[in-house]
């Protein structure tokens, strides 16, 4: 099209022309900001749907109004338009608009900064939707050739990487821009707006800093393309350069003479807010392109320090490690964030006396730390630290990568502190935060378990037996034995064994397959995904469940005399009976179970505890039926109903401790009662099965749940334990 067909923005009467096909602009200019609104009528004074205008400042202090509105049905129209001075009315004859475009130069020459940006949102976010421009082929025209005109010749945006279905871009200006308000893509085939992050080098190379883009870039349409940015500091266009083939993110990397740590972290961060291939890819890129990791080693009165391990959560940033600092030189510990902004640990800081290893393999004495940074929600694998001195001096401190799996990542939590500096301080503070992430996501993350059938199941179970089973097979030829022995199991139950070692499926269903063809008995085998704990193995179990009595065992409890499960069903409902647990014995026939109760320890925390534990089997207060605070879960009777009601298991205990009295407390919630039944007698080989978890530590772990468990039914237990009026002590219920 010749320029002179094309309608320039520089007349002070008002102009009619065509932003495209579907739009038409009025534009025109005013010696000042107009006191009134504006306002476009058509020829007879009657109002026009739908319109949108925008006032920009002119350098020269005058003002450019621009006012979008659909095009005329005539060829030739007629419209009023308010100038907005002192109420003055200007009619303008229009011109065969189709013929005529609006200069996209000229309404942006003269222009102030903000103005700018102002007429650059009005084009490409606000007019495209209120007009329905997505599609239009000739708003598109518009749009790059205004891009085309605005970038100029020699201004590109090169794309360098590409990774996770993102794409990498670099962009040279004079002036640093921090914070986009719009990125977006133009071509002949279209406006998008893109979701873009942003950064920009600190050093400047000849007056320009380069910035670089993290886009969700598509695919390209073949043919000229342009990014425009809108920031604060003003309206930036390049044509995006496209290679024959993008380089991978680790490669570009790699190729890079400087690689700047904080630029890594932003690029890891920018990653994470993203899909979840991004996600994917930003673990990937740690991976394949890991920081060398970075201790302080000291010597003649030096400090060293080490930070031992980091783990990152949505919650935020457990770390954990040792300083050795015998002439007190060490001021203060950060976490260095992508913006190469430190962080103080001060508020959220433990220490507690500890070791270091020498090179030598000695171990000399050392200050253990643990602090936990909250909002940290990038998943690094390696944040960094800095020690400073107090001499102003500062040491980069850089872990080994941490676990990617998140079982592993919660194994390295729960080594974060020794047991013997656990507090409620600490456990409230760093560990809970970590440990319930990484624990809820662990639980999501488990799958679908798989189901077979050995035999053919019992066509109507009146029980349902769900026994988790864990890397230990010692005792299920006797526990198998056992049942099948049994002349109410095997008529009227169904077993269900949930195996939460997925490694060891092919040997178990081996080993179950065997059973079955040796007692007839039929058996199901659930097989967890993942490991996932207890709580998860044993309500997977039951969702599998057919029978309406449900009987949650360990597979090392081993009953003594057939009838037990009979027994313990015949209370249920009885008295407001919820749940049933038998009397469990050791090897040697002392008592290891007989109900449990709550009390708490020497620094006021609550546990739970056996009665008569160690006593001998026919111990006389042990053989006496009654109500008592909780059963172990070793060996609990319920119904399918009630455990259902109630959720079943808690989920976020770690590993397997306290989620059997967590179930007893919810019954009770419900109005149940809890009932120990001492005639039926069944051994109990205690926890070897948790014990062959190498996630299980015992301080950590245990002391873990039990502030867990403590904060959810503190007062509870404090109610069921302490006599007031007619409730019963613990001497008494134990009597």
């Amino acid at each position: 099209m010749a320029d002179r067909d094309l309608i320039a923005a520089e007349t002070d009467q008002p102009v009619l022309g065509l932003l495209c096909a579907e739009v038409a602009l009025v534009v025109w200019t005013l010696p000042a900001q107009p006191e009134e609104s504006t306002a476009v009528e058509g020829s007879f004074g009657e109002p026009i749907g739908r319109s949108a205008s925008v006032r920009l400042p002119l350098a020269d202090g005058r003002v450019r109004v621009v006012v979008a509105l659909p095009r005329p049905a005539e060829a030739q129209a007629s419209l009023i338009v308010r100038t907005g001075m002192a109420g003055a009315r200007v009619e303008v004859q229009a011109v065969r608009a189709e013929s005529r475009v609006v200069d996209p130069v000229a309404l942006f020459r003269d222009l102030a900064p903000p103005a700018r940006l102002s007429l650059a949102a009005a084009l490409l976010d606000s007019w495209p939707s209120l007009f329905r421009l997505k599609t239009s082929r000739s708003y598109a025209a518009f749009a790059a050739r205004l891009a085309r005109t605005l970038a100029g010749e020699r201004a590109n945006a090169p794309v360098v990487a590409r990774t996770g279905g993102m794409a990498l871009v670099e962009v040279a200006a004079s002036a640093p821009i921090e914070k986009l308000k719009a990125c977006h893509l133009v071509s002949a085939a279209g406006v998008q707006a893109l979701k873009a992050d942003i950064t920009v080098d600190r050093r400047a190379v000849e007056g320009r800093r380069t910035h670089r883009l993290l886009v969700d870039l598509p695919d390209a349409p073949g043919g000229d393309e342009w990014l425009v940015l809108r920031a604060d500091q003003g309206l930036l266009v390049r044509r995006l350069v496209r290679g024959d083939r993008d380089a991978a993110l680790e490669t570009w990397w790699r190729n890079r003479p400087d690689r700047d740590p904080g630029l890594r972290e932003w690029i890891i961060a920018a990653l994470d807010r993203r899909s979840a291939p991004a996600r994917a890819a930003a673990v990937e890129f740690q991976l394949r392109c890991p920081i060398e990791p970075r201790r302080v080693v000291g010597g003649q009165g030096l400090p060293a320090a080490q930070v031992e391990l980091a783990v990152s959560s949505s919650a935020g940033l457990l770390a954990s490690g040792w300083f050795r600092d015998p002439g007190r030189f060490v001021s203060r510990l950060y976490l260095l964030d992508a913006g190469e902004t430190p962080r103080p640990l001060d508020d959220t800081l433990h220490t507690y006396p500890g070791f270091m290893e020498t090179a030598a393999g000695d171990r000399q004495p050392a200050t253990g730390f643990t602090a936990f940074v909250p909002g940290a929600r990038a998943p690094l694998l390696q944040p960094r630290f800095l020690l400073e001195l107090k001499s102003g001096a500062r040491h980069l401190l850089v872990p080994e990568p941490q676990p990617v799996d998140v079982g592993e990542a919660r194994a390295l939590a729960l080594r974060a502190v020794p047991p013997q500096a656990l507090d409620d301080q600490v456990l409230a503070g760093c560990l809970a935060p970590v440990l319930g992430d990484l624990q809820r996501r662990l639980v999501a993350d488990i799958g679908t378990p798989t189901v077979r059938r050995i035999g053919t199941p019992v066509e109507r179970p009146l029980a349902s037996l769900v026994i988790p089973l864990y890397k230990v097979m010692d005792f299920l030829k006797f526990q198998v034995a056992a049942f099948a022995s049994d002349p109410q199991i095997a008529a009227k139950a169904e077993i269900i064994y949930v195996l939460d070692s997925p490694e060891q499926a092919e040997e178990v269903d081996h080993l179950l397959t065997g059973l079955h063809l040796v007692y007839g008995l039929p058996l199901t085998l659930v097989v967890m995904p993942r490991n996932g704990g207890y709580a998860p193995a044993c309500n997977r179990g039951a969702a599998v469940a057919r029978g309406a009595l449900l009987a949650l065992l360990n597979s090392d409890v081993i009953p003594i005399e057939p009838g037990w499960l009979g027994m313990l069903a015949q209370r249920l409902g009885r008295s407001g009976v919820g749940a049933v647990g038998p009397k469990l014995l050791f090897e040697d026939d002392s008592i290891q179970h007989a109900g449990m109760y709550f009390a708490r320890d020497h620094r006021g925390r609550w546990h739970n505890h056996h009665f008569h534990k160690g006593m001998p089997r026919h111990y006389a207060p042990a053989d006496a039926e009654r109500d008592v605070p909780a059963i172990t879960g070793a060996c609990v009777v319920t119904t399918r109903a009630l455990f259902e009601r109630v959720g079943g298991f808690t989920e976020d205990y770690v590993i397997g401790d306290y989620e059997d009295s967590d179930l007893c407390l919810k019954m009770r919630a419900e109005g149940q009662a809890i009932r120990y039944v001492p005639a039926a007698e069944l051994y109990h080989l205690e926890r070897r099965s948790i014990k062959a978890s190498t996630d299980y530590m015992r301080g950590v772990t245990s002391q873990y749940n039990s502030w867990l468990h403590a904060c959810r039914w503190g007062d509870t237990m404090q109610a069921l334990m302490v006599p007031t009026g007619t409730r019963p002590s613990v001497e008494e219920v134990a009597a």
